[in-house]
């Protein structure tokens, strides 16, 4: 029950800063505040028809636009509550992340 609670609160804070917005191509793109969450694109072959990108780089099954920006906007609240539910393990795997990147170009000159 209390769990519940929690997810239903955090779900109700985060609504007013998810936003999609139109890209080209007819690409459907949510945001939360500025941080990229997910993206719905037009299938190539059917009309009306869309896909979720996935984390793999894969995309989904079709969908019509309504389903795939819900499934898309589901992942991006549970990532979110995620990220809120345990700090210290997202900012510890961001700092991880960096020091790759940093290490990955190269000395400098």
């Amino acid at each position: 029950m209390e769990n519940s609670k929690k997810a239903r609160t955090v779900n109700d804070h985060l609504g007013c800063e998810l936003v999609w917005r139109r890209g080209a191509g007819g690409k459907w793109i949510l945001h939360f505040k500025r941080r990229f969450m997910g993206l719905v694109v037009p299938d190539d072959r059917h009309p009306k028809m869309y896909r979720r990108e996935l984390s793999s780089g894969r995309y989904s099954a079709m969908a019509n636009l309504s389903r795939a920006k819900d499934a898309t906007l589901e992942a991006a609240i549970r990532e979110i509550a995620w990220e809120q539910r345990f700090p210290a393990i997202t900012a510890a795997s961001a700092r991880s992340s960096l020091s790759q990147v940093n290490t990955s170009r190269g000395p400098s000159k």
